[in-house]
């Protein structure tokens, strides 16, 4: 282990508990492995072929249609009988825009209220 993670602590327990993960999420047996394999006493082999993945700019889609870097929240309708709640409904845009504010910086930010 020491040779292939040479900066980074990790026990035993924590390899064995990692493989155990992958085994979990691809559906493998370790009684009867048909992608990970223990070798005793001496670690893991794969048992089905590695290919090489080729780098993919994570900026566009399958198609290579580029992604549009925006968000757009839209104001919420106060669908009540009574004009007293238009607050709750402002109330919520805002909530909203500064939430995601938080994680979306920078950002526009235009308050408008919709009438029809």
């Amino acid at each position: 282990m020491q040779e292939v993670w040479r900066d980074t602590f990790v026990t035993d327990d924590v390899l064995i508990r990692c493989i155990s993960e992958l085994r979990k999420a691809f559906g493998d047996n370790a009684g009867r492995p048909t992608l990970i394999e223990t070798i005793p006493k001496k670690g893991y082999r794969l048992l089905v072929p590695a290919t090489r993945v080729l780098y993919r700019d994570p900026t566009r889609d399958r198609t290579g249609k580029k992604f549009v870097d925006s968000i757009a929240i839209l104001p919420f309708e106060n669908t009540g009988d009574s004009a007293d709640f238009d607050y709750l409904s402002n109330g919520l845009l805002e909530t909203a825009l500064c939430r995601v504010g938080f994680w979306w910086w920078p950002m526009r930010r235009t308050t408008a209220t919709v009438s029809t």
